[in-house]
């Protein structure tokens, strides 16, 4: 009776819970942004999303997001500067360093970040430069 049909549709009116992204994406006209939530995201962020020529950023000294700048379409310079900046902020506040003033966040093309063996998101990175977090 009543218990039976309780029981039956128990299973099928759950909701599936929506599986939330291990990384966020910011799109604009010229670029997209992706910043790692997770270790998991992080590695999918530098290892599967990004493309070599991307660029990687991470807060230097610090556990936190890896960030992804893609640049779509040709920027001037000041338009790069920006972007650069923002992504050295992403990762900054993403981090433990929580976006504090003159946090060092370093950064190169994708193809210099190699994995560590190990650790999910464990990197080592060369030929970077740095931006200090105002």
């Amino acid at each position: 009776g009543i218990a039976r049909k309780m029981h039956e549709s128990k299973g099928r009116n759950r909701q599936k819970k929506e599986e939330k992204k291990p990384y966020k994406k910011i799109e604009y006209d010229d670029a997209m942004i992706f910043v790692g939530l997770s270790a998991k995201g992080n590695r999918l962020v530098t290892f599967k999303l990004a493309i070599p020529s991307d660029t990687w950023f991470h807060a230097q000294g610090f556990p936190g997001s890896h960030v992804i700048l893609r640049i779509t379409t040709s920027v001037t310079q000041e338009r790069l500067s920006e972007l650069q900046e923002e992504c050295a902020s992403f990762a900054s506040v993403y981090s433990k360093a929580k976006g504090q003033a003159g946090t060092r966040v370093d950064y190169c093309q994708r193809k210099y970040v190699t994995p560590i063996q190990g650790g999910i998101a464990n990197v080592t990175y060369k030929n970077f430069s740095s931006i200090y977090v105002k």
